[in-house]
């Protein structure tokens, strides 16, 4: 049994141990993913993402897409409308149709959209502004659904000009009803644009004749996952 002065002793050092050694560094705090963001990407599919209408005074024009791709990097706290929200969308010339495959040829001819120097139309989004929230869609499953603002840029045939317009933001968390569409959580984005076509250096004697408008409207439908690229829905 050891001595009162050598459990002294023992005591002594066992302190100078702890004291001699550093505490652990604090480890940060898990940020928020909607603070930082979550990214989404857009879902590929046979949705009409995209319609263009040309109301002219002498014909009237409808093209589709459903070939858009890119991805958003949306911030939203809980149940909050979004506060921060970053994308860019990509639309390749080659599949807009119109249902006309000679009108088809001249939209993507140099005339007009130069799919050959030009192959790609982009939106992108830098700010948003304004979100409130909104009556939730009719959706299979609840959601939470917002309005505001969205601002950013669009460049068509080498010309990119500032665009700002309403949208409609839709999220929905995953659930047996939403993975019949894709796995993940979802957002699913509707907006609605004005095109000037004079604006973005389309001048073609067609919008003088009254057989395309000089200002096209573009609905947008738009639906992100947070899901991987190779997730599949079953």
């Amino acid at each position: 049994m050891p001595d009162g002065r050598t459990a002294l002793a023992e005591a002594a050092l066992t302190l100078a141990l702890f004291a001699a050694t550093p505490p652990a560094p604090a480890q940060p705090a898990p940020a928020s993913p909607d603070r930082a963001g979550v990214t989404h990407r857009v879902l590929a599919g046979a949705d009409a993402q995209l319609i263009l209408i040309s109301d002219a005074p002498l014909e009237r024009i409808v093209a589709l897409c459903s070939g858009i791709t890119g991805a958003a990097t949306i911030a939203r706290e809980g149940d909050a409308p979004p506060a921060r929200l970053a994308a860019r969308f990509t639309l390749p010339v080659g599949l807009l149709t119109t249902g006309d495959a000679r009108r088809d040829a001249r939209f993507r001819s140099g005339r007009w959209l130069n799919a050959a120097d030009f192959p790609e139309i982009t939106l992108s989004i830098t700010g948003l502004r304004d979100a409130a929230p909104a009556p939730p869609d009719d959706a299979p499953a609840p959601g939470r659904a917002y309005t505001a603002t969205l601002a950013g840029e669009l460049a068509i045939r080498g010309v990119t000009r500032a665009v700002a317009f309403p949208a409609r933001l839709t999220f929905l968390a995953e659930s047996p009803e939403t993975r019949r569409k894709a796995p993940g959580d979802l957002v699913v984005l509707r907006a609605r644009l004005s095109v000037d076509l004079p604006a973005l250096g389309l001048n073609d004697p067609a919008i003088s004749a009254g057989l395309v408008a000089r200002t096209v409207t573009a609905d947008l439908f738009l639906i992100l996952t947070t899901a991987p690229p190779d997730a599949r829905a079953p």
